[in-house]
């Protein structure tokens, strides 16, 4: 939905939760919802990676290079979110902005936390191979 002001100039748009990143991303200007505040639920969620996904690590590309990007889905909106990885907090960001983490082979899990909250989302698993 694209908001205008009083005098018919184009101000900023506001998006749906799972497109918020691709739109930043893109350089549209972002109405910027309304953080919570209250107790209200907040429904996190992973969106990429996907549940019980295999990733192969290319071979020609250097390791430390290869990158796994974690995207989240939150509703309402929120000011910062923690990813964890296999248990341990692994960065504070905004919901809408992507995290790359470093592939390493092994099964990995993938979660998503609000800070001095008690939400979370599923817990994700992937192999990397």
């Amino acid at each position: 939905m694209l908001r205008t002001g009083a005098d018919g100039t184009r101000l900023e748009l506001a998006m749906a939760p799972a497109h918020r990143a691709w739109a930043r991303g893109e350089g549209y200007p972002l109405a910027e919802t309304a953080t919570v505040v209250s107790a209200a639920p907040v429904h996190l969620s992973v969106s990429t990676p996907e549940d019980e996904s295999r990733i192969w690590r290319n071979p020609e590309v250097p390791a430390g290079l290869q990158k796994l990007a974690l995207k989240a889905v939150v509703e309402p909106r929120v000011p910062e979110v923690v990813w964890y990885v296999d248990g341990r907090p692994f960065a504070v960001t905004d919901p809408d902005v992507a995290v790359f983490w470093p592939v390493q082979p092994g099964l990995h899990r993938f979660q998503l936390r609000l800070p001095g909250r008690p939400e979370t989302s599923r817990t994700i698993k992937i192999v990397i191979e």
